[in-house]
């Protein structure tokens, strides 16, 4: 027992000391053009997926829809700059990006900031862009850069694709309708049948409207890709199998992904699977090391709850 809370500690001080973690504030629209308005969430995401693709731990734009139900908040609320930055704070963020943008010439006008939450209040340079609406990829890539270099880090470009398919996996994942959704992630791996990310997240919501056969087949399909969202597909699939009976497997699907990307959700899958097999202990130290991310309360709650049964 002594050796597993030492490994927990270990594990909070690697977390938290060696590892940045960026919330990625939704954007605030200066124009007021409701045409445009996606793109508050839009170029979050997209500077998101940049900065995941390039080993930075990022607050998903999920994780953050996630939080706004819990605490009854509307899905984009206008947050002072202080409440931004309380709000990282909250999710164990250890560095916060907030902008704003506008539209003039027809060009997209982007300008934020990055601010380090770890050991003052220091703000980085402020960034200016404007492009084409679409070189949202670009512009985003431009942004995520800057910080990726600040960390002495190599910066990797996104792998090329289709501008089209881009807004419309970018797309995808800001709607809220699962019907919507599975439209526009089929639509960008129409335009690129090589975008491994769009095809991952079709699977997701495959699953969520129970056609769990096409969820399947590409999520196995997509096991030994190498993509930047594959914890995600890993993780997926490990809860089909999961359901399936199959926990031996899963386990192994689910180490797999935490190699890939720490996150909540996953400590939280091997917990489940951990109490299944009727292991506590283990089932503790995973909720305990999920709780430390600040999401997914109700549901570390409710597993705790059992554990304690």
């Amino acid at each position: 027992m002594a050796k597993k809370i030492l490994f927990f500690l270990l594990f909070l001080f690697t977390l938290n000391a060696s590892a940045e973690r960026v919330l990625v504030f939704p954007f605030t629209q200066q124009n007021g053009d409701i045409k445009t308005l996606w793109l508050e969430m839009g170029l979050a995401a997209a500077v998101e997926e940049s900065l995941s693709y390039n080993n930075i731990l990022c607050v998903s734009i999920d994780d953050l829809e996630n939080y706004f139900k819990e605490q009854n908040l509307v899905s984009q609320p206008n947050f002072s700059l202080s409440a931004q930055l309380g709000l990282a704070r909250t999710l164990g963020a250890t560095h916060l990006l907030s902008g704003k943008y506008k539209f003039e010439n027809g060009l997209i006008v982007v300008e934020c900031s990055f601010f380090d939450l770890e050991y003052s209040l220091k703000k980085g340079k402020e960034i200016a862009k404007s492009d084409k609406i679409e070189n949202l990829r670009s512009i985003a890539e431009d942004i995520a850069k800057i910080f990726v270099e600040s960390c002495e880090k190599s910066f990797k470009s996104y792998p090329s694709v289709a501008p089209e398919a881009f807004e419309s996996y970018i797309r995808g994942r800001i709607a809220t309708d699962p019907i919507l959704k599975e439209v526009y992630f089929r639509k960008a791996t129409e335009l690129a049948p090589d975008y491994y990310e769009a095809k991952c997240l079709l699977a997701i919501v495959l699953e969520e409207e129970n056609n769990t056969t096409e969820s399947m087949k590409i999520l196995e399909e997509l096991k030994n890709k190498n993509y930047s969202k594959s914890s995600l597909g890993l993780r997926f699939l490990d809860e089909l199998k999961m359901k399936q009976g199959k926990l031996s497997e899963a386990i192994e699907l689910i180490k797999s992904s935490l190699k890939s990307a720490e996150n909540s959700e996953s400590h939280l899958l091997l917990a489940k699977i951990y109490l299944k097999q009727g292991k506590k202990e283990d089932a503790l130290k995973e909720i305990r090391i999920a709780e430390s991310f600040g999401t997914h309360g109700e549901e570390t709650q409710k597993i705790l709850e059992e554990i304690n049964r």
